[in-house]
């Protein structure tokens, strides 16, 4: 089935009221698979080329996926060359399908969400370092949590907190099973 912005569903999803980052996501749709086809919802893409300039750009990729992430939070890329530009506010005025490359950090508003991104520029130098790798450099979900206690404190939890997704029966779940 075709997948294109006409195609979108939406349904407005509440955020915790918390101020501290409440959850990493990682991205879960793999781009060599992204056109299968399959899920319930069409919803646009966000990949780390999506990433430029502090913005997130419109994306022409939209994807079927019973998952996604409704910020707002901070996206940070995953994989690839670290740039400070690619660290972006998630302002949460849509459902979102990320990509593999692609880690969301929850936060409780959008002011929060500016906040961390704040703090992680200004310890840039240190995020870059959490970036390993002798191929295409990337980042844990380990050390960026770590990363984000040290630099904006809180307890993160690796919880789907932030993440919403549709059981097979087609209904929501509002669960917040542990990522393994």
């Amino acid at each position: 089935a075709e997948c294109d912005q006409s195609s979108v569903t939406t349904d407005a999803a509440g955020s915790s009221g918390e101020m501290e980052p409440s959850g990493l996501l990682r991205g879960w749709i793999q781009m060599p698979s992204k056109d299968l086809g399959m899920g319930a919802r069409c919803l646009r893409l966000v990949h780390t080329t999506d990433l430029q300039g502090g913005e997130m750009l419109p994306s022409g990729d939209w994807v079927w996926t019973n998952r996604w992430f409704l910020g707002p939070g901070v996206l940070v890329p995953r994989v690839g060359q670290p740039r400070r530009d690619k660290i972006v506010i998630c302002t949460g005025s849509e459902e979102l399908a990320l990509s593999d490359c692609v880690i969301a950090v929850r936060s409780a508003t959008r002011e929060s969400a500016r906040c961390m991104r704040d703090h992680m520029l200004e310890r840039w130098e240190d995020l870059e370092r959490c970036y390993t790798g002798t191929g295409a450099r990337y980042i844990t979900l380990d050390k960026l949590s770590a990363f984000l206690r040290a630099c904006c404190g809180g307890d993160l939890s690796f919880s789907r907190a932030a993440e919403r997704s549709l059981p097979s029966s087609g209904r929501r779940s509002m669960g917040v099973p542990a990522l393994g």
